[in-house]
């Protein structure tokens, strides 16, 4: 981080539900509208995914939960910094 100047800010995920309770809360309705993407590389996904819930570790499952939640969160709290964002120059209407 030093190197590149970059810091990343690490917060406590705070979270009373059980491991199996948060993966099928927030991923369920994402996966049933079609709106859960990933790419074939993600082979470690893919496997806790299909395998679920008969799958011996499911801690990439668990992460990418807390990472939505902790989006949603961040989303419905309106901490957005408009202020730092870089706007995106487009082409042909696509950045």
């Amino acid at each position: 981080m030093t190197k590149r100047g970059q810091w990343t800010t690490i917060e406590p995920f705070n979270d009373i539900k059980s491991k199996p309770v948060r993966i099928q809360s927030a991923l369920h309705g994402i996966a049933s509208n079609g709106r859960l993407f990933v790419r074939r590389s993600m082979t470690g996904f893919i496997e806790q995914w299909t395998k679920y819930p008969a799958v011996e570790f499911d801690d990439i499952l668990d992460f990418i939960a807390m990472a939505i939640i902790g989006l949603g969160n961040a989303y419905l709290a309106n901490e957005r910094d408009d202020e730092n964002v870089i706007p995106l120059r487009t082409r042909r209407f696509a950045p």
